[in-house]
């Protein structure tokens, strides 16, 4: 690392210059394939862990974490993220006696697991993948079969091209495309179609128009 002339850092492996010195350190991973600090030499295993080594060296954040050296701006940032290497879980829920780091995570499990002890409201399915939320469990069941492919999955296969749907219906309503059975038909022209989706199609299309 050079200190250029305008308190500017200059790569010492090429022309480049950069205004701050994290800057010159991400460049630097080009060069080195290494999250090292071209101050000190120090190695960071992640891009992130690098990035907070150098905002410290240059004094960017005004409080830091002294088990990790994690920096903040604002001192609020910085006792949450405290609470978070607190082994003492100070949070409890008074419902189920199960106890959190931080009280947002408290509030979050209450708001979600004890509705009804809570506001009166029927409890809620939630899938433990996306978060998502269901008011009954048959809704969260199927949402795990179709989304993630958890749990017994029905599959109906066409025997003519293999194509796979998931209800018996529909490999009816699929048949009929090999059979040629046009069940529903246009009620102007009388033109016939397999599905019923292509007869409503091709009225808008073609008879949109028509009123006589």
């Amino acid at each position: 690392m050079q200190l250029h002339e305008s308190d500017h850092y200059k790569c010492d492996q090429c022309p480049r210059i950069f205004k701050t010195l994290t800057e010159l350190s991400v460049h630097h991973y080009k060069h080195t394939n290494r999250y090292e600090c071209p101050k000190c030499g120090r190695q960071l295993k992640t891009c992130r862990g690098l990035k907070n080594h150098v905002a410290k060296e240059e004094s960017v954040f005004r409080l830091h974490c002294d088990i990790c050296g994690e920096g903040f701006n604002v001192p609020c940032e910085l006792q949450r993220h405290l609470e978070l290497h607190d082994n003492d879980k100070k949070y409890k829920c008074h419902l189920c006696s199960k106890r959190f780091n931080l009280k947002v995570y408290l509030q979050n499990h209450q708001r979600l697991n004890h509705k009804m002890e809570i506001y009166g409201i029927e409890q809620v399915f939630q899938c433990e993948y996306c978060s998502r939320i269901f008011s009954f469990e048959k809704s969260l069941k199927r949402h795990l079969n179709m989304v993630h492919q958890i749990g017994e999955v029905k599959r109906f296969e066409c025997k003519i091209c293999q194509k796979v749907v998931t209800t018996s219906y529909g490999l009816t309503v699929h048949m009929r495309l090999h059979t040629g059975e046009k069940k529903y038909d246009c009620k102007v022209c009388g033109k016939k179609f397999p599905k019923k989706q292509y007869a409503v199609r091709h009225m808008a299309s073609k008879h949109s128009r028509t009123k006589d």
